[in-house]
């Protein structure tokens, strides 16, 4: 009899193993008290759920979503999910205020919810970003609207360049009447790319002051990683000195393709490495920039 109980212990732990993430952890420590053999066999089993749960509440308050139950990928993924997505910041759409008052980030465009198989296209998507000591952030990009005065000049030639629209961050934790935000836009021209990039301290006030890639007041490293539909991705690198980037496109890809892909909105990752001033910086910057500022100097 006791030979029978020791050859079943195996098979009821591979079955706890493989039932433990539909059961409640309180569940799991309750049934834990049974007999000695089912606690040590159920005490491993329950403190890994815990942390699956933990892991997927962590999950679901990113701003990134997911069309699949997250407890279905186990531990070990999961972690790597958090890590990869943990310090991901939203880039929103930057929309006018009002009349003459600047540009403010206003509503939020989160990626479109996550499948599996998307899982690890933006996983791949943040490891291209080079995440080690960069600021990072999720972002959708799509094409810019004309102004509604061109709009209305139908004989006008189609321009070449395709922008996508403005977005940007604001980090509101400083002084009142000196937030900073910054806002970068892209603008595709015959498998190039370019990159403005803008820091804007005061918000949009009267004393606000800018500085920017285009005007040469300001110096950055960006990469921006885009998901394409076939789980492929298109790299853009910034120079660094300048708003040039190095386009790398999908083959085959050309401006009419591109234009749809935006239209539609392409789910991408930012990252900011490096940061100069052109002239005096703002007086207060937050600390995740500051530490970018010294790694940029060193």
């Amino acid at each position: 009899m006791q030979g029978a109980s020791g050859a079943l212990l195996p098979a009821l732990g591979d079955a706890l193993w493989a039932v433990a993430a539909l059961v409640a952890p309180r569940d799991l420590r309750r049934l834990a008290h049974v007999s000695p053999a089912v606690n040590v066999l159920l005490s491993p089993v329950a403190e890994r759920t815990a942390r699956i749960s933990e892991l997927t509440r962590s999950l679901s308050c990113l701003p990134v979503q997911f069309a699949f139950p997250l407890a279905s990928l186990g531990q070990k993924r999961l972690e790597e999910a958090l890590a990869r997505f943990g310090t991901l910041k939203l880039l929103r759409w930057r929309e006018k205020a009002g009349q003459l008052a600047g540009w403010v980030p206003t509503e939020e465009d989160h990626w479109p919810a996550l499948s599996r198989e998307d899982l690890l296209c933006a996983m791949a998507a943040v490891r291209a970003a080079k995440p080690e000591n960069r600021l990072l952030f999720a972002a959708v990009l799509r094409q810019q609207r004309p102004l509604a005065e061109e709009a209305e000049e139908g004989e006008r030639p189609e321009r070449t360049e395709i922008w996508t629209a403005p977005l940007a961050f604001e980090w509101a934790d400083g002084p009142a009447a000196d937030p900073l935000q910054m806002a970068l836009q892209l603008c595709f021209l015959e498998g190039e790319a370019r990159l403005n990039l803008e820091m804007i301290s005061g918000g949009w006030s009267d004393w606000s002051e800018c500085w920017s890639t285009q005007a040469g007041t300001l110096e950055a490293a960006v990469t921006v990683v885009a998901m394409l539909p076939n789980e492929s991705h298109l790299l853009l690198e910034s120079t660094g000195n300048g708003s040039m980037m190095a386009a790398t496109p999908p083959d085959g890809a050309d401006a009419e393709s591109l234009r749809r892909l935006l239209e539609s909105g392409l789910p991408a990752v930012v990252s900011l490495g490096m940061l100069r001033w052109g002239n005096d910086c703002p007086a207060w910057r937050p600390k995740e920039l500051r530490r970018i500022e010294r790694k940029s100097a060193a």
